[in-house]
């Protein structure tokens, strides 16, 4: 795995151990976190 910038390293320890694979939004230069939102394919799948 990548080394994560410490200043970050507190929002990836934030991410539940039971979720095995997580989407990492990284802006070259400016920003990287994970992501822990819900995607979903459409709109209707939201309740």
């Amino acid at each position: 795995m990548e080394e994560i910038d410490p200043k970050r390293r507190n929002l990836f320890s934030r991410v539940q151990v039971f979720i095995k694979d997580i989407r990492v939004v990284d802006i070259e230069r400016v920003d990287k976190c994970p992501c822990a939102g819900t995607h979903v394919k459409n709109t209707s799948e939201i309740g």
